[in-house]
């Protein structure tokens, strides 16, 4: 089951959303290297990389499971099954290539025969190792079926990360909306607006060698495209200064307006994130009268459509 390269990035961005940001050994700097590789659509080196950093260090388990991963990714599940296994018999508490054992049971459309190989890996490691956590709920998402399952895999992975998202609101401290469950001041910011905001965050996050971050903003209904734009560029600048660092924006829904949202989905977040808040039934009672469940899925919608390469969540 050969994958195109910009699936390989999508999933390969999964393991690097929760995983986490330190390279305690020597081992996990050659598989850090090796993700960009494949992040830069280079998966060819990533390989050479993994395979030079087996011959120095054999017993290495972990090296076993990602070089799998790219073969696996690669459409190579033959030679995915033989450094797995192998990966696996070099340790009988090793759990990340159980993991990938079942991932190929999973694109195989055999999900019963994943599900052992699953289990071992979460006991081995008592759900207590975010990669394993993560490995085995991307290779759940394969069957959409098996998607709330991942979701709870990936939310006790993040409860365990050390280093959880840092996140940073734009535009200033006043929204236009008045959602009654949020504690941000209401009001009229009349077009305020600081233009060096995005070379500012851009550049804090770069100082601060973060992995990870959130860009969220206040409603801007101010402003003739809404901060679609302002929102946009500081992406695209957070981006042009740290490259590797993954980006998650939690937008307004922009009044459902297709080009604002296509602008900021062009901007190239790794997750679209945009929230539903509540129930359709109590939108009314807790939302500003200008937003609504429907247009609100509109949003998630329109930038899956547009560009499906995009992850994109909701919350409650």
């Amino acid at each position: 089951m050969k994958m195109s390269i910009e699936s390989m990035k999508g999933i390969a961005l999964l393991f690097l959303v929760l995983a986490s940001s330190i390279c305690a050994t020597a081992q996990d700097a050659e598989i850090k290297q090796a993700e960009r590789l494949l992040d830069k659509d280079q998966p060819k080196k990533a390989v050479e990389i993994l395979n030079q950093a087996i011959v120095t260090y054999p017993e290495a388990t972990k090296l076993y499971y990602y070089l799998g991963y790219i073969q696996l990714k690669a459409g190579e599940q033959g030679k995915a099954l033989k450094t797995f296994e192998k990966g696996a018999s070099l340790n009988e508490k090793d759990a990340i290539n159980q993991a990938g054992l079942g991932a190929i049971r999973m694109l195989e459309k055999k999900p019963t025969e994943a599900k052992p190989f699953f289990d071992k890996a979460l006991a081995v490691s008592k759900s207590k190792d975010v990669e394993v956590l993560n490995a085995v709920a991307e290779a759940y998402l394969v069957d959409a079926k098996y998607s709330e399952t991942a979701l709870k895999l990936l939310e006790k992975s993040k409860a365990l990360n050390p280093n959880n998202p840092k996140t940073f609101m734009l535009m200033g401290e006043v929204c236009t909306r008045g959602c009654k469950f949020c504690h941000v001041k209401t009001g009229n910011p009349k077009g305020v607006l600081d233009p060096l905001e995005p070379e500012k965050v851009g550049y804090s996050i770069a100082q601060m060698g973060l992995e990870y971050v959130v860009i969220t903003s206040v409603d801007r209904d101010d402003l003739p495209d809404q901060g679609a734009g302002h929102f946009a560029s500081t992406v695209r600048t957070i981006k042009k200064l740290d490259n590797d660092v993954i980006v998650e924006i939690l937008t307004p829904d922009f009044r459902g307006e297709d080009e604002l949202i296509k602008t900021l989905a062009d901007a190239k977040p790794d997750v679209f994130a945009h929230n539903v808040e509540t129930v359709e039934r109590l939108q009314k009672h807790v939302r500003d009268n200008r937003a609504n469940y429907r247009q609100s899925l509109h949003v998630l919608d329109l930038v899956k459509k547009h560009d499906p390469t995009r992850f994109t969540k909701t919350s409650i």
